[in-house]
């Protein structure tokens, strides 16, 4: 960890470091390991919002409570990522769309092994159902999600809303982890698991391309902008998000054991224009500057 040893190298203890282009935070965690105060800056709100849900002592066994609560989902919900084959019923892994037809499908079986096989006319229902559930549960306002309309710049294959990057299917499901997140109690663990979603969003939209062969996705961040690729994948958001709450409940027990009580700043604005900080009480600036 570089970060890590260019703290540990040129501070001590107390010392102050301050990263004008915070971005994930990593500075800012680094020196709290180590018992740096720190400052952090970024336009990005999601900066301190990533920083703090890390820098948070959080319960293994609250958090493992809050997943199974998360993961109650609707019958008519979980039943759109079932597919059936010689008269047996499979969970759906993920699924190929080829210039918006419904192509190819991958299930797996208890074993985890995988198979692939072409949509029966049951599985193209299920994308029917998706349209209709999606329409009545926004007409009945039990889901909401955002239509924030995407800036030119960073806009391709005339996509023109956020939530067209979805398939009907994904954006309910999606939809409906989020509802089940925010019922959560406790503030920190609601902040977590928003994080781990927010976290799995790109590989569940139909951003990622797809292999038509393998039924599985291609590096999809070859350009830096919104787009939905003519062959893209469509991944079983439910399985997708399961795995990494998983993984980021153990990582979390993990960095628990790290934090300290070292305080730190974390500011949501441009470093530029800040003008809070005292010349000559900063020991160290340490930044991964934007490109």
């Amino acid at each position: 960890n570089i970060f890590n040893y260019l703290i540990k190298q040129n501070t001590r203890k107390g010392e102050v470091v301050y990263d004008p282009f915070a971005v994930s935070g990593i500075t800012v965690i680094e020196s709290n390991f180590l018992e740096r105060k720190s400052i952090g800056i970024d336009l990005n709100p999601l900066t301190k919002f990533i920083t703090q849900v890390t820098l948070t002592k959080l319960d293994k066994k609250s958090l493992e409570t809050n997943l199974e609560e998360i993961l109650k989902l609707p019958e008519e919900i979980l039943s759109l990522y079932l597919t059936t084959h010689k008269k047996k019923l499979y969970k759906l892994k993920s699924a190929i769309w080829h210039e918006g037809k419904y192509e190819k499908i991958s299930f797996v079986d208890q074993f985890n092994n995988k198979y692939t096989k072409k949509p029966n006319i049951q599985d193209n229902q299920k994308i029917k159902k998706s349209k209709t559930l999606l329409e009545n549960y926004k007409k009945q306002k039990l889901i909401e999600y955002p239509k924030t309309i995407i800036f030119n710049f960073v806009k391709r294959s005339g996509v023109e809303t956020i939530d067209k990057l979805f398939s009907e299917r994904n954006l309910l499901t999606l939809s409906v982890l989020k509802k089940n997140i925010k019922k959560i109690k406790s503030p920190r663990n609601r902040k977590f698991f928003l994080l781990v979603l927010s976290s799995i969003l790109p590989a569940t939209s139909s951003m990622i391309p797809g292999d038509r062969d393998k039924v599985t996705g291609k590096s999809g961040w070859v350009i830096s902008k919104f787009w939905k690729p003519k062959t893209h994948i469509e991944q079983n958001p439910i399985e997708v998000f399961t795995k990494k709450a998983r993984k980021s409940i153990k990582a979390k027990l993990d960095i628990n054991n790290k934090i300290t009580n070292t305080s730190y700043i974390i500011k949501t604005k441009s470093s530029e224009s800040d003008v809070s900080i005292k010349n000559k009480s900063v020991d160290l600036i340490l930044t991964d500057p934007p490109y």
